[in-house]
């Protein structure tokens, strides 16, 4: 195997250690539950005037196949223990493909509060 190949095997490895279990709901509906995910952050630089603002947002990097065919839409929610987030991001796109293999995507969320 060549270095990247290596690398991306890696990153496949962490999901059996680095990784919490989220619940992925869309329309109030849980649609996967006890997915894999691995926890990041994103910062996004947006300018107010002639002024840089930066906002945080929560990433969650899961397999495309865990999500069973659904594809992160605006307002949708992830939990995560007793937290909630909503997906989307001050870009206006609520994920992007995450590495090479377009196996894998990333979710932007913002942190919404503790679980109802």
């Amino acid at each position: 195997m060549g270095f990247f190949s290596d690398g991306r095997q890696m990153l496949r490895d962490m999901y059996g250690v680095s990784t919490e279990k989220i619940t992925y709901m869309s329309g109030g509906v849980t649609v996967a539950e006890n997915i894999e995910a691995k926890v990041a952050v994103k910062r996004f630089k947006k300018y107010d005037g002639e002024f840089p603002v930066y906002v945080h947002a929560q990433r969650f990097i899961v397999k495309r196949e865990d999500l069973g065919g659904v594809v992160p839409k605006q307002k949708d929610e992830i939990i995560l223990g007793d937290l909630r987030f909503r997906v989307g991001n001050p870009d206006g796109e609520p994920w992007s493909f995450h590495g090479g293999d377009y196996k894998e995507i990333s979710i932007y969320t913002q942190y919404l509060g503790p679980k109802p």
